[in-house]
């Protein structure tokens, strides 16, 4: 076992290098601020992550001034979200009536996104990201935390102090547990189990939700030749579709589209599915003397309308305004740390609460197939669903970010 090595510092260490802290990093270093990133995994590789940003995205990063850089990175656009009922077109979704500014849904891969932004932090000689390190614990002076401890990929021991220690490490947060974090809310709707495959000829490229008899599916672009797919289950009935075997679950996808033959033809085991718990939650106080958690840590969203990166970003540039309150003040305390909550909260909720209804409509439920059916195709027809998603998937232009705050 290694010795605990001399002791490390920064202004900020973020835990976890996900959009949420590597945006955390970026603004705070181009603040002039010190920062350092510890990232478990060995580089910015990421499967089934969220890589759909919504409309409400490129408001925030525009009110960052990160706009150029997002635009710089590889990406596709599309321009409509589709329902098919039994592979027949019942409904469409135009980005333009969501939001007229950014008329548009974007597909970015993580691993893109990520060391774009790694490269932007990297102009700065302040931020540095280590990679394959896993968070230990945390330091404390009192009650204050003032850093944290950490092991590398070859054993070795660490302490980092910082004056802020940031939790931006997703929805099974190391730090959430090492700071002793309550959850105020919990829910748990549906399970999703993803897979990728070619993208057939026929496909046309936007985002597409297929109701079928047997199955439920969100199917969204993957650069550069294929499509994700992921099959909406109720929570825990994976085990029952494995125990059922690779037979019955092709017959399920051939009944839901065409599109799966090729896909459940060579389908033979289930290795090629990653299964996510659709899990919402919300912790209920996101900040303590010195540390504070962002992104999934603190309100991590369920796949539904594939908002979850888009909120977690427009945290962590409140953060980053707060963060710099923090040093302008010299108070870093939880009173002023704070300031994230009370301004994030309210948006967390109200797409929360956006989410789980729509989970009950998108998950395999109790609800005949045809009631299903009509109520989306209801809600789409009427002009209730673009009102509904408009609340989810952009933000409203009297409800800035970086308001300021009060001295």
């Amino acid at each position: 076992m290694s010795d605990i090595s001399a002791p490390r510092s920064s202004n900020v260490v973020i835990v976890g290098a996900g959009p949420a802290g590597m945006i955390l990093a970026l603004l705070l270093a181009r603040r002039g601020l010190t920062v350092k990133v510890i990232e478990r995994n060995p580089d910015f590789h990421r499967e089934f992550r969220g890589e759909v940003l919504q409309p409400r995205f490129w408001h925030a990063v525009t009110e960052a001034g990160l706009a150029d850089l997002f635009t710089s990175i590889p990406q596709e656009k599309f321009d409509a979200l589709r329902f098919f009922v039994r592979g027949t077109l019942r409904g469409l979704i135009k980005a333009a009536d969501i939001d007229k500014t950014f008329p548009f849904f974007t597909w970015m891969t993580q691993p893109d996104m990520l060391t774009g932004l790694k490269a932007a932090a990297d102009a700065f000689p302040g931020c540095h990201v280590e990679f394959g390190s896993r968070v230990t614990g945390l330091i404390r002076d009192g009650g204050q935390v003032c850093g944290i401890t950490y092991e590398t990929s070859s054993g070795d021991i660490h302490e980092h102090h910082a004056k802020v220690v940031v939790g931006s490490d997703g929805r099974f947060s190391a730090l959430r547990k090492l700071g002793d974090f309550k959850l105020s809310h919990q829910s748990h709707q549906f399970d999703v189990m993803w897979f990728e495959m070619e993208r057939p000829e026929s496909y046309v490229h936007g985002a597409d939700i297929f109701l079928g008899d047997r199955l439920n599916c969100l199917i969204l672009p993957k650069r550069p030749h294929k499509i994700q797919c992921g099959l909406l289950i109720s929570p825990g009935s994976f085990k029952k579709f494995r125990e059922a075997g690779t037979e019955s679950l092709a017959a399920m996808l051939d009944a839901t589209h065409p599109m799966f033959r090729e896909f459940s033809r060579k389908l033979i085991d289930f290795k090629s599915f990653t299964l996510l718990s659709a899990v919402v939650e919300r912790v209920s106080e996101w900040a303590q003397d010195g540390l504070l958690l962002i992104g999934d840590a603190a309100h991590t969203c369920s796949p539904a309308g594939a908002v979850g990166v888009t909120i977690a970003v427009e945290t962590a540039i409140v953060a980053d305004n707060v963060t710099a309150r923090c040093f302008k003040l010299g108070d870093f305390s939880k009173a002023v740390l704070d300031n994230v909550q009370r301004r994030r909260e309210p948006e967390v909720l109200k797409v929360h609460k956006i989410q789980e209804r729509a989970g009950l409509l998108l998950a395999q439920n109790p609800l005949p197939r045809s009631i299903s059916t009509w109520i989306i195709g209801f809600l789409i027809g009427s002009g209730i669903a673009p009102r509904i998603m408009r609340g989810m998937l952009t933000r409203r232009a009297d409800n800035p970010l970086l308001a300021k705050m009060p001295d």
